[in-house]
């Protein structure tokens, strides 16, 4: 291996203060080589500071292998490599180097050089987005506060969970911006870090089947101790949000700021660390709302429950598109210029669920004077009191309706389950395919799925036209052709950009797909059972989050492994089926045992009135 020519002419070491001076000339000087241009005359010294050979051999190079070979041949050692402590450098220039090739490499390094140099970093690195954060939420409190001492008890009750609701979907969502290169970094695969996401659903469904246990034992716990409940539940959220701060916060400094390499323990360590931090956070997220959902029904009488099942349906779709816009939000205010800042989001998940638990124990009226809607449904009569006809009559009925509350069930796992699907496969292949950056990849899945508001504001003002029946059609059929959209090989066919193929896909088809499946939600409320039977309040709330809690973790795991197996065109293939599957599930299970037109008619007028 040849020697560096200039290395004989290199005394002392340069001091601390023009450490980063000193790398911007080698990465200068580099530039000027490959394109033609001498030597400087003086040299120039390219040793860190303090950097011994052990602790240089641990620290990630910034130079690619290509690039290595290339200043051997020009006289430079591997060892004589100049490396970057700073705490941007690694993870950028690794992104940029794969990106955008070696120039790229070169001009990362440079703008990484430039950052790490900034007063602010890293001090300033988590305080001011997180300071912003917390205003909002603070904000939101008060706004909350003046609220909900206005009006009644079951009102107030409602709003409060809605605003959880609210935050515990967008804690789900808020990872998926990070999801891939945190992955990446704890050695972890990109089918991987789909499972990481959806693992918050698993936690979902078993939080949901633990509190429905609960409440089959303690039926009246809705009015006797909801404060005391959901505090105890909102605790796993918190602590599972304080576990990926851990593990987010581990990554940053070991790898990003410092470019160490994790022991073997850390490297077996943090995966399972990652994982369990998703789950005991949807734990937290399932069982809350496996209370309050069930809650609504006994404050809330039959006619108007579609319009709240549609209220705590639409939040949740906001809080899906305002999760990712949050991550690059966050990423935006970080002042040192970086988007490898993964415990920004592990911190703001924590402001967000202490948010929730002083929501809670400040705001949360007592309910022990409300009325119980559900045992004043007309239904709660048996058939042994009625006469012979009457009574088949009436177990007809009630069999009708379990059949409608399933269909609806398997309605909300396949919605789950597609449109989950889609935000993950689109922010992979916009950031790994098209060299999007991260903080546009937030701000554009966020728009996407912030466009049912005027998908919604649309149906407000068209609702009469058809009926509840003709909405889910239309919209399921719409969100058929969007699904097809999804075809990398129709972009020889349309001569459009993939990126721009993709984007208007994910606009056509999750806003509808989640809108049609929100009306679906209104008819099963409106069909639950009395209590004590399997399809009770209680119960049919149970089952719709299993089945879109399996969805919503299953989605984000296959849709990622179904892409990186097969291929774009298996992906759209994918959604399509769902689609199909969504609407023919509707006409065989829902449609026909539609209890009455009236009914009908009432779930028409109460999503008209949807609003947060």
């Amino acid at each position: 291996m040849k020697e560096d020519p200039c290395a004989d002419e290199v005394s002392g070491l340069a001091p601390v203060s023009s450490f980063s001076a000193v790398q911007l000339s080698y990465v200068k000087l580099t530039s000027e080589r490959r394109a033609g241009l001498s030597r400087p005359a003086q040299p120039v010294n390219t040793s860190p500071v303090g950097a011994q050979p052990s602790q240089r051999k641990a620290l990630l190079p910034l130079l690619s292998a290509a690039d290595m070979r290339e200043e051997e041949e020009h006289g430079l050692h591997y060892e004589e490599a100049p490396l970057l402590t700073g705490q941007v450098a690694n993870a950028k220039l690794e992104s940029d180097s794969l990106r955008f090739g070696r120039a790229g490499h070169l001009a990362g390094l440079e703008a990484a050089v430039a950052t790490s140099a900034s007063p602010l970093c890293p001090g300033a690195a988590i305080i001011l987005p997180v300071g912003t954060a917390a205003l909002v939420v603070i904000s939101l409190l008060v706004a909350l506060r003046v609220y909900v001492v206005r009006t009644s008890e079951a009102q107030a009750a409602r709003s409060i969970y809605l605003m959880i609701n609210f935050i515990l979907v967008m804690n789900y969502t808020i990872v998926i911006l990070d999801s891939f290169d945190l992955c990446a970094a704890v050695g972890l695969s990109g089918g991987a870090s789909g499972r990481m996401v959806g693992m918050y659903m698993l936690g979902f469904c078993f939080g949901s089947v633990c509190m429905w246990l609960l409440v089959r034992g303690h039926p009246h716990l809705w009015r006797d101790s909801p404060q005391r409940v959901l505090i105890w539940m909102l605790t796993f959220q918190f602590v599972g949000s304080a576990l990926y701060t851990f593990v987010s916060h581990t990554v940053v400094y070991v790898r990003v700021e410092h470019g160490l390499a994790f022991s073997p323990f850390m490297r077996s360590a943090l995966p399972v660390m990652l994982m369990s931090s998703r789950f005991i956070s949807g734990l937290g997220s399932g069982s809350c709302q496996q209370f309050y959902v069930g809650s609504m029904l006994h404050l809330t009488p039959v006619a108007a429950r579609s319009t709240h099942t549609a209220r705590w349906v639409f939040s949740g779709m906001i809080a899906i598109g305002i999760g990712p816009m949050v991550a690059a939000a966050l990423q935006e205010l970080e002042p040192c210029g970086t988007d490898k800042h993964y415990d920004l989001v592990g911190w703001t998940q924590v402001l967000l669920a202490v948010g929730s638990l002083a929501t809670v124990a400040w705001l949360h009226p007592d309910l022990t004077g409300c009325g119980d809607s559900m045992e004043t449904d007309s239904d709660d009569s048996s058939p042994a009191q009625e006469n012979q006809a009457a009574g088949e009559r009436r177990s007809r009925d009630r069999w009708q309706r379990k059949v409608v509350v399933f269909g609806c069930l398997c309605m909300a796992s396949l919605r789950a389950f597609g449109v989950s699907a889609i935000e993950v496969v689109i922010a992979m292949l916009l950031e790994e395919v098209y060299a999007w950056d991260q903080r546009i990849i937030g701000l554009t899945i966020g728009a996407v799925f912030l466009c049912c508001i005027p998908l919604k504001i649309l149906h407000s003002l068209l609702a009469h036209a058809l009926s509840v029946v003709g909405w889910i059609r239309l919209l399921t059929g719409v969100a058929l052709m969007g699904s097809c959209l999804l075809c990398k090989s129709l972009q020889m066919v349309l001569r459009v950009d993939g990126a721009e193929q993709l984007i208007v896909a994910a606009i056509v088809v999750f806003p509808t797909l989640y809108l049609s499946d929100a009306l679906g939600s209104g008819i099963m409320h409106q069909h639950v059972l009395a209590e004590g039977s399997l399809f009770d309040g209680n119960h049919a709330q149970l089952w719709y989050n299993l089945m879109q809690g399996m969805g919503r973790f299953l989605g984000p795991w296959i849709a990622r492994s179904t892409v990186q197996v097969h291929g774009q065109d298996a992906f759209a293939a994918q959604q399509l089926a769902v689609a199909l599957a969504f609407l023919c599930i509707f006409e065989t299970c829902a449609r026909p045992y539609l209890r009455i037109k009236d009914e009908t008619k009432q779930c028409d007028a109460g999503l008209r009135q949807v609003s947060l």
